[in-house]
């Protein structure tokens, strides 16, 4: 008998409070808490061991060295569009960042089936913009409104266009995504946020939708 499921149930604490680069690999060993292998348990104790090798390596804020600005709100949003293993749903992921340190990270299967990877990243940007409407309520709640809008960075230039109105051959046609799309246009044109083209090299949310 192997102690997988209380080895990697010890990680995942560690893993959403300050080593975010785990998160994905621990989702896809949790997917096997009730049929794991020997393979599964080594794979997890690698984790472990990368884990501590790194846990002098975790968040820091770093107030006046973020170019972005002191206090200055911003998020970057992947999907990986379709999954492995035989399993059609797409992976999403949005970080949200605050003087060069994430303070948000959310990594999630998608529930439904995404047709193309537009359709994948138009899924996480709708996922992004409630958390960052969220994050602004709250932020003017507690004294520190944010006036100008919040950038959200996104690889994945035919969604970029939909969000701004610009009707694309990649256009959704499911009533469900054209809800959100539209509501995520509506953020902008209401300048809550901006969202702008990032390389896929510097994505930072990446580490939520591919195995390191």
């Amino acid at each position: 008998h192997l102690p997988y499921q209380n080895l990697v149930g010890a990680m995942i604490y560690p893993a959403v409070m300050c080593k975010l680069e785990m998160k994905h690999a621990l989702s896809l060993l949790g997917a096997h808490m009730h049929n794991y292998t020997k393979q599964h348990y080594e794979l997890a104790l690698h984790c472990l061991q990368y884990g501590y090798t790194t846990r002098n390596m975790g968040l820091i804020f770093s107030r006046g060295l973020d170019p972005h600005g002191v206090d200055k709100i911003y998020t970057y949003c992947d999907a990986a569009f379709g999954g492995k293993n035989n399993d059609p749903r797409s992976i999403g992921c949005h970080t949200c960042m605050l003087n060069g340190c994430a303070f948000l990270h959310h990594v999630k299967k998608h529930t439904t089936i995404d047709t193309s990877s537009t359709m994948a990243e138009l899924h996480k940007l709708f996922k992004a913009a409630v958390d960052v409407a969220w994050v602004r309520n709250f932020m003017e709640e507690i004294g520190m409104k944010i006036l100008e809008s919040t950038v959200v960075y996104e690889d994945n230039q035919p969604s970029i266009r939909i969000c701004e109105g610009v009707k694309t051959a990649s256009a959704v046609t499911t009533k469900s995504m054209n809800i959100k799309s539209n509501k995520v246009q509506e953020m902008v044109d209401d300048q809550q946020i901006n969202v702008k083209w990032m390389s896929t090299v510097n994505m930072v949310s990446d580490i939520g939708t591919k195995v390191l």
